[in-house]
């Protein structure tokens, strides 16, 4: 297994160091998506996977669908072991794998437009994040 060095620029909010939020928890991880289908009213079927397979799947692909429509994403930096997150607009977050460089075209940071800030702070207010003046952003993460 190898390291991953990554880097990552994103138009939106930097949480730093708070991981104090209702969609995190500590012996589970962040589980964002289900808490924002939950949230839009689906729900994760209540029943063993084993024997309900197509109600599970039906059940993720509704949840992906869910989250393309909204636009938005949380997103980790920092590293594996001390994970840092943020709020995205999804069409503004790229990142580049170490020894992969990626081309971003550096016309395409002026076209953020107010409608795409208030679908940010729609999000924000949907995952219980305070909401701050989104920015670009550079970060790095560092994982196994």
């Amino acid at each position: 297994m190898g390291v991953s060095t990554d880097a990552i620029l994103f138009f939106g909010i930097d949480l730093g160091e708070n991981n104090e939020f209702p969609w995190i928890d500590e012996e589970d991880g962040a589980d964002v998506e289900s808490f924002i289908a939950a949230k839009l009213g689906v729900s994760r079927p209540d029943c063993e996977y084993e024997g309900n397979e197509k109600l599970f799947s039906d059940y993720w692909n509704k949840r992906r669908e869910v989250m393309r429509n909204l636009g938005c994403d949380v997103g980790w930096h920092c590293s594996g072991s001390y994970p840092m997150c943020f709020v995205c607009l999804e069409k503004f977050n790229f990142s580049a794998c170490r020894g992969y460089p990626q081309i971003i075209d550096p016309a395409v940071m002026q076209t953020v437009s107010a409608e795409d800030i208030q679908k940010l702070k729609d999000f924000c207010e949907l995952i219980e994040v305070e909401w701050q003046e989104p920015k670009w952003q550079l970060a790095s993460y560092w994982g196994e």
